[in-house]
Order: C-alpha cells, then sequence, then structure tokens
C-alpha cells in the first residue's frame, strides 16, 4: 500500500464531533461505509469536506496586463477533515488546503505533535538514541543551530555537536530523521499536529493514534527539553502590541530591572563601540554614539536627544543599533530583536527574546529561581579566583600582524590557571572519531579533579555555549575512551609547553571512568552585573537572563544525572 502524508491533532473535547468543527464552517458530512471503516461505529468517526470561494488565480491577473488572450479563470480549493474519537481520545486529520482551518482552535492540544517528535530521540529505556543524531539541523538562530525546523538543511547532526542548543530556543517545529517506526516514512515533523508518511489501512487509524498519545505521554523528553511545558509563543497582535507598549514605558521610565539586551552573534562588548539609528526626526550620519551596551545606556542616549517622551512600542521597532567591532566588520540588529528578560501585565509574565515574546508559567519562574539559586554560586571565594580587572594583559596578534595588549578570556584563565597551581586549556581543541567539530576539555584544569570552564559577560549567547560546552565534555569523558585518550595527550603537549610536570594532571583524566563522582564542574561567569551598589553579591537568578537560566538548570541537571558536582564562580569584571 502506498503511503499516504498524514497531519493528525490531537483535540481535548468530549463534545459531539460536529461541534468540533470551527463555528461558521461551510460543510458537506458524509456518512460512513461500513465496509470501510471495519471496526468503527458510527458514532466514533466524521468526516466533513467544503470548498473555497471561486478566486481570481493571481499569477494569471498578473500577466493579463501584459500578455494577450489570457482567460479569466477562476479556481475553488476543497479541504476536508476527519474526525476520530477511539477509548475516549479525539483526534482530528486535516487535509487539502486549509483542512486545519475547520478544527475549533480552542480544542487542539498544543504541543502534542512536538512533544511526540522529541520522544523519538530516545529508545524504551529513556536513553538518546545514538547521541540524538536523527534531529534534523533547522535554521540558524539567534544563539546557533537550533532546532527550529522552518528552514530545513539536508544534514543531520547529533544533539551534542550542537551543544543542545534547544535549550536557547522555543521549539516551534522539531524534524526526526529516520523515527524508529517502521512505516512512518523517512521523516516525522511534530509541532501541534504530528505530521508523517503512512502505509497502513484506515481500519488501523484508532491503533495508530493510541501509539501516539503513548509516546506523548513518555517522560523522556524531559531530560533535556522539559522546558516546553512552560513557555508559549506569542502570536496574536493585541497580546504583542500591549507587551511591546509595556517594554518602550519601562524604558522611558528607566524602571528597567529584568531587562537586558544580547547580540545574536558573537562579538566583544568591551572592545566595541556602538551607536544608534533610526529614531525619528533624530538622523545623524553614523548613528548616535552610545556609551555602553545596556538598556540604562539606550534610555540615557534618548533622555540626552529629548526623544524619551516620544517612545511608544512603534518607535522602539524603528530603533537599531550598529556594532563597531575593533577586530571585524560592522553590522546592525534592531532595538526589539537585541532586548531580553521579563515583562508582567499581571496577571501573565512574558518573556522577550531575539524579537520574540513568550508566555511564562508564573509557577515554572519560581521553580527556576529556586533551582539556579540552590547550585553552590561560591566557587570564586572558596578557589580564591582572581578579579577580571587584575589580571595582567596579554600579547594578541591581530591578523594584520600588529600586536596589541589585551585584557580577555584567555587572559583570564592563564591567571587563573597560575594562581590555582592548574593547567590551561583554554582553546585547546580534542577532536575524536565520530564527532564532527573538536571540543574543549575545560579551559582551566585544576588539581582536586576540578574543570573550570570560563565566560565573560551574561549575553545568552555566550552563556549558552558556556553551559553546553561543559556539559558535553564531561558527558564525552564518560562516555568516551577515545576522548579520555585524547585529553590525556593534549595535557601532556599543554604541560610540556607551559614546563610543569604533566603527571599530576593526567592523573585527574584516568583511561578509565565510570561516573563523576570525583570530579567538579565549575561554571565562571565574568560580569560587571554580579555586584550591587553596596557591593554586595547578586544571587545568580537576580543576574542571569531568563534564557541562559533555562540553558544553565538543563546542563546541570544532565551534569547530576553523571554524579558531576556542579558550581559557580561569579567573578566581577
Amino acid at each position: 500500500m502506498p503511503s499516504t502524508p498524514l497531519t493528525i491533532y490531537r483535540l481535548d473535547s468530549a463534545a459531539p464531533l460536529r461541534d468540533l468543527l470551527v463555528e461558521g464552517a461551510e460543510v458537506k458530512f458524509c456518512a460512513p461505509l461500513p465496509r470501510d471503516i471495519s471496526g468503527f461505529a458510527a458514532s466514533e468517526v466524521l468526516f466533513a469536506y467544503g470548498q473555497s470561494e471561486l478566486e481570481p488565480i493571481p499569477w494569471l491577473s498578473l500577466l493579463q496586463h501584459y500578455f494577450a488572450e489570457i482567460p479569466s479563470i477562476k479556481s475553488q480549493s476543497t479541504r476536508g477533515i476527519l474526525l476520530l474519537r477511539s477509548a475516549g481520545s479525539t483526534y482530528a486529520l486535516p487535509f487539502g488546503a486549509g483542512g486545519t482551518h475547520l478544527i475549533d482552535p480552542p480544542t487542539i492540544v498544543r504541543g502534542w505533535g512536538r512533544r511526540i517528535a522529541l520522544n523519538l530521540l530516545y529508545d524504551d529505556t529513556g536513553r538518546l538514541i545514538d547521541n540524538g543524531k536523527a534531529l534534523r539541523r533547522g535554521r540558524r538562530s539567534q544563539l546557533g543551530e537550533g532546532l527550529v525546523t522552518e528552514v530545513q538543511a539536508p544534514k543531520e547532526v547529533p544533539l551534542n555537536v550542537l551543544g543542545f542548543d534547544s535549550t536557547q530556543e522555543i521549539l516551534k517545529s522539531v524534524t526526526v530523521a529516520r523515527p524508529p517506526k517502521k512505516g512512518w516514512g523517512r521523516y516525522v515533523d511534530g509541532a501541534d499536529a504530528l505530521r508523517l508518511r503512512w502505509g497502513g489501512p484506515f481500519s488501523n487509524l484508532p491503533q495508530l493514534c493510541s501509539e501516539l498519545d503513548g509516546l506523548y505521554a513518555l517522560p523522556h523528553y524531559e531530560q533535556h527539553f522539559d522546558f516546553i511545558d512552560h513557555l508559549r509563543k506569542v502570536a496574536d497582535t493585541q497580546t504583542l502590541q500591549k507587551v511591546w507598549a509595556k517594554v518602550a514605558r519601562m524604558i522611558k521610565a528607566n524602571d528597567v530591572d529584568g531587562l537586558g539586551l544580547s547580540p545574536s552573534r558573537p562579538v566583544d562588548l568591551i572592545s566595541s563601540q556602538f551607536a544608534l539609528l533610526g529614531v525619528t526626526d533624530r538622523a545623524q550620519k553614523g548613528g548616535h554614539p552610545m556609551e555602553e551596551f545596556s538598556v540604562d545606556a539606550y534610555h540615557a542616549l534618548l533622555k540626552s536627544m529629548h526623544s524619551l517622551a516620544a517612545l511608544d512600542a512603534n518607535e522602539l521597532k524603528k530603533h537599531r543599533m550598529r556594532f563597531i567591532p575593533e577586530d571585524g566588520a560592522l553590522f546592525e540588529e534592531s532595538i526589539k530583536d537585541l532586548l531580553e528578560g521579563i515583562v508582567v501585565i499581571a496577571p501573565r509574565t512574558y518573556a522577550l527574546h531575539g524579537g520574540e515574546v513568550y508566555e511564562v508559567s508564573r509557577d515554572f519562574l519560581g521553580e527556576l529561581d529556586t533551582y539556579i539559586d540552590d547550585i553552590d554560586a561560591d566557587a570564586a571565594s572558596t578557589l580564591k579566583l582572581p578579579n577580571f580587572k587584575t589580571v595582567p594583559l596579554r600579547p594578541r596578534v591581530d591578523d594584520d600582524g600588529t600586536t596589541v595588549m589585551v585584557r580577555d578570556e584567555l587572559a583570564y584563565n592563564q591567571e587563573a590557571a597560575r594562581t590555582q597551581q592548574g593547567l590551561c586549556m583554554d582553546r585547546q581543541m580534542i577532536t575524536v572519531a565520530k564527532r564532527t567539530s573538536p571540543v574543549e576539555l575545560c579551559d582551566v584544569l585544576l588539581p582536586g579533579h576540578e574543570l573550570l570552564h570560563a565566560k565573560r559577560g551574561t549575553e545568552s549567547g555566550p552563556l549558552s555555549h558556556l553551559f553546553a560546552q561543559a556539559a558535553t565534555s564531561a558527558e564525552l569523558l564518560l562516555d568516551s575512551g577515545d576522548f579520555r585518550l585524547a585529553s590525556r595527550k593534549r595535557i601532556r603537549e599543554v604541560a610540556r609547553d607551559a614546563k610543569v610536570s604533566p603527571a599530576n594532571f593526567e592523573a585527574l583524566i584516568p583511561p578509565k571512568l565510570v561516573n563523576g563522582s570525583n570530579h567538579v564542574i565549575t561554571l565562571v561567569i565574568i560580569a560587571s552585573t554580579w555586584l550591587t551598589k553596596s557591593r554586595a553579591l547578586k544571587p545568580a537568578s537576580e543576574t542571569l537572563p531568563f534564557f541562559s537560566k533555562i540553558n544553565l538548570r538543563a546542563a546541570v541537571k544532565r551534569l547530576r544525572q553523571r554524579s558531576f558536582t556542579v558550581r559557580i564562580a561569579r567573578v566581577s569584571q
């Protein structure tokens, strides 16, 4: 039997099947034939179809202005909907262009297909199949290679190559290649609905839907994707306008706690220069220089330009930031896309990211902050790590051959290694078989089986990379003998160059490793925002951006599941 593309929705309603169609739908109902529906009772299946109004064909209408004898032809499309109820559960299978629009939207179980697709990445025991290699790479997102699959790429990559950047994204849809179900086609795509190619008979549809519900109920996806249950992308125009209007009012009043700016690409925010463009009636060649990359500086600049009073949602969307990196080409991004943080419009809470707005469960916010603050965040004082400002400058050779003295992450890691009698492994990439990209073991390897991973700044992109790097390298230490051997070899090479004995450091990565109980993973976050006005350290939950906290929680969960100890070092910049 040839396979048929199916789109399947789960509906949350026990109403009669006819009542599940959108109000006002002009359709005809078809009575089922007993020989075609096998074991179905008539009350459990319903098919309806309708046709659109006759409309001109757009491309013909265009060409009629330039060519003779083109007929005026109108077309219409046919759409249908199959409704099934089996064992108390209700499903809708739309057909044709616009078939989905026949379903009453409030009855749709949101994210049903997405969760099924994610659970297909795991085997029956909940273990990731082939390291999640079946997950298709999507378009490049604001924060790296994500899982949004509206724009497909032909390459399939393991999840750990992506660094589980799903936690940097709010998944809209997920495409799984080679689903581990025979007869489901080459790909399965999940969003609200599940889309697959199916070669079974109609009479087996209830069995298929029941199997899908069983996959939906599995908890496996929670290992890496539990955040999707607490976030909903906002699409309606009215709510979006309210949120952006509230953001504009917050900036006007300089009530910007919880708001920040985060660029979509890596850029040194210390050495770069910034300029504001797009302000109505304030055009200036090259833009208006901004003192630093922050919402406070944005507010101050608008105030100095006497443009603050005119700031509203529509004006905000016109503003652009020009980045002028010290060692790279300039680029621009809209202020709307740069803003991230939490906005409360009682009783609802929203998160901003990449120009999008997401509604967030209030319970989830509290649980997330509690989880983050329960992580030991005193590693900097325990280890007596250096303050960033006290780190000596290091020479950096630029592409044009000139040497400049800089204080950057590498300089910090070199100083941390010196003061802690450790080994600086920053930029020491390790390549092993079956991986398409190299991995850093850590930035600094310390006595006591401690691996430091450092990042400067609290923007979501760099922090997501930090957390992914830490989790990925730690898991490879346990799962890959080749990675351990390659790490030991690289340690010997780095130690020789640093003129220190490699034996003690090499012993920290034994040839065999069962779990991470003897190792500590320390996440060093260097930022100016750690300190209050009284110079006290803020809790991590008050400093890290919302989406970074989601990503941090996911990474810590992964590491703790493998018995690693995880802690945070809050280092002032």
